[in-house]
């Protein structure tokens, strides 16, 4: 029902791979995507557990917080498995990497004390 209820030749809900890491960065980028329709078809089918604990804030908001997270580590480590990059683009995009962590912690941080 779930494959039905997604658009065509789009992101498709997947399950987790154990020997590709980026599967998850792919699950993550799919639920964000389609959370609704997700959501509606857990509805539709009677899955009160899933659909109670996809309508919880929590759960939207981990969603978009693993979905940011991971895409920008898949982006990094696709980028790093280049075949030409060469020393310094790699330390600088581990750099980024760091940064990109180290302002999301921060972001998360000023909004507890807000």
């Amino acid at each position: 029902m779930l494959t039905d209820a997604l658009p065509p030749h789009g992101l498709v809900v997947i399950s987790l791979s154990d020997t590709r890491w980026s599967a998850r960065a792919d699950a993550t980028r799919s639920a964000f995507a389609h959370y609704r329709v997700v959501l509606k078809v857990a509805t539709d089918i009677c899955a009160d557990g899933l659909a109670k604990q996809t309508e919880r804030l929590e759960t939207a908001l981990m969603t978009v917080v693993w979905h940011t997270i991971l895409e920008r580590f898949n982006a990094t480590s696709l980028s790093l498995q280049k075949v030409y990059i060469d020393l310094i683009s790699a330390v600088k995009l581990y750099d980024s990497l760091v940064t990109f962590l180290l302002q999301l912690r921060d972001r998360f941080d000023n909004s507890r004390e807000g």
